[in-house]
């Protein structure tokens, strides 16, 4: 705590130097893109005046870090937690976690016998939560053979909720108070007392992609306050922890949840916002090369190395769409990673779907991090991807398994990707001197790779990883959709919906 405190009085010592005039401009942001320096610079006054704009956010960011540090006794009677607070390493034995990461033996004594064999930390239920994604229909659950067990199906859908960051509104991020205030009313849950579980069902074409939305369900409620103790997700899918794990299982219905709870976020007196970094807290993060942080991109190929078309925006709207297929969609303003971001693909993490799709032994997830993204003592990772939802693998895997200190970039590429002024009238959703700008060479860099088709297979095996160089890679002007996401150039911060949050749970 006194760390970050410390941390944010020194980059707001910065901005005020800066202010004063003490200090020079940045040269990253002078430097060009070896391979679109025309597109990307602007001028030199406007670099200028990107620098001393970009002070007005780094205050806010100073500020905010300085608020997130504040210790319960500022805060009145809600603690407030650190990400090394929420981390919790697993033992090297998955069989043996309480929480966290659990396997289906661990599960299934729980369920044969819930008051028996429940941790010695939860006083209430055991609740089995069951994400069911969208247009799909559950077969098996957990079988609730004794007291205290109750089991639900979860609309994938309901783990996700659009939200306006003063700056943006693109695409679904963590449901607001009110949202989840409903779902723990619904499913009567009390993640002061209860143990909440989440599982996933291996359907025909269920992918990794099931495990993604574990870590959707576990961020959702740790966000608003659960403590790590209370949330627990299965180790790979019902099927496979029934037939390997003894993990009792039937093709029955789910119950209908009850829709009588009375607890609200602001009953948990926890304030967990620290999980989530907003944009105006990355760019000087990144832009400084922050030494306490590691950025981590849970993407792979030719997306994580900023290949053109590589990325979807969602939309189909642009004048070369053509067919079916995710690559195909239209794709964002410019391609490329966040500056200094190690990729640590969230597929390597994960066994096959013959195998459950189970994270790997903990030795050999550390031995990933390790190689992919040089972990050392005393950082802090920060995870994203294009919508922050492969990144929920590659984050639990973090803060679950490995205990390291992380943080989600929520609205992760989708958004950054849009922060431009670029070449043409298609990539300019900022004006050139706007502080948001993240289409610098100093917050966005590409690969030079060779053997990937625009709008290809973004895992085609011949892609040959090349040179990294500084700045971001613009896509064409075909490619870019005409319908232009909800960018506000004049914001002034892009922690609205993170101060949103911390006032409703603050709330009596």
């Amino acid at each position: 705590m006194a760390r970050a405190r410390s941390s944010a009085l020194r980059s707001l010592s910065v901005v005020l130097a800066l202010a004063c005039g003490a200090c020079g401009g940045d040269d990253d942001v002078n430097e060009g893109d070896h391979d679109a320096s025309t597109a990307i610079d602007a001028g030199h006054d406007a670099a200028l005046a990107i620098e001393e704009d970009a002070g007005e956010i780094e205050i806010d960011a100073a500020v905010e870090a300085i608020d997130a540090g504040t210790d319960a006794s500022i805060a009145g009677d809600v603690q407030v937690a650190t990400a090394a607070d929420l981390a919790r390493e697993s033992a090297d034995d998955y069989a043996t976690n309480t929480y966290g990461l659990i396997t289906g033996a661990t599960l299934g004594r729980w369920v044969r016998d819930w008051s028996a064999a429940r941790p010695a930390a939860i006083t209430g239920d055991l609740v089995v939560l069951q994400i069911v994604p969208t247009g799909a229909t559950s077969r098996v659950h957990v079988s609730p053979v004794s007291t205290g067990v109750r089991v639900y199906d979860v609309p994938q859908a309901s783990l996700l909720e659009e939200r306006d960051s003063g700056l943006s509104s693109i695409e679904a991020e963590i449901p607001r108070g009110e949202s989840t205030d409903a779902f723990l009313q619904r499913y009567r849950i009390d993640p002061r007392r209860d143990l909440v579980v989440w599982v996933f069902e291996q359907l025909p074409g269920t992918t990794g992609a099931a495990v993604q939305q574990l870590g959707r369900g576990w961020l959702w409620l740790a966000y608003w306050g659960a403590e790590p103790e209370h949330l627990a997700v299965l180790n790979g899918s019902l099927d496979w922890n029934g037939a390997n794990e003894g993990l009792p299982v039937a093709e029955i219905a789910a119950a209908t949840p009850p829709g009588d709870g009375a607890t609200r976020v602001s009953d948990l007196r926890r304030d967990h916002t620290t999980l989530v970094v907003h944009v105006g807290e990355l760019i000087p993060i990144v832009r400084d090369a922050d030494p306490a942080y590691r950025v981590v991109d849970a993407r792979g190929g030719a997306e994580a190395l900023g290949l053109p078309k590589a990325t979807n925006s969602g939309r189909r709207d642009c004048a070369s769409y053509t067919g079916s297929g995710t690559t195909a969609r239209c794709s964002p303003l410019f391609e490329g990673r966040i500056r200094g971001a190690h990729t640590v693909p969230w597929t390597q993490l994960l066994t096959s779907a013959d195998d459950g799709l189970r994270f790997l032994p903990k030795s050999q997830l550390r031995a990933i991090f390790d190689a992919r993204a040089a972990t050392a003592p005393g950082l802090t990772y920060i995870h994203y991807c294009r919508t922050n939802v492969r990144s929920m693998v590659t984050g639990l895997a973090s803060i679950l398994v490995l205990g390291l200190p992380t943080r989600w970039y929520d609205a992760s590429f989708i958004e950054w990707s849009h922060l431009a002024h670029g070449p043409t009238a298609a990539t300019q959703l900022l004006p050139a001197d706007s502080p948001w700008r993240t289409d610098l060479p100093a917050l966005t860099e590409h690969n030079l790779a060779t053997g990937y088709t625009p709008g290809g297979s973004t895992s085609d095996p011949a892609i040959t990883p090349g040179e990294w160089v500084a700045g971001p890679r613009y896509n064409a002007d075909d490619d870019i959709s005409p319908t232009r996401p909800v960018i506000r150039p004049e914001a002034t911060s892009s922690a609205g919906t993170i101060e949103t949050d911390r006032a409703y749970l603050r709330a009596r």
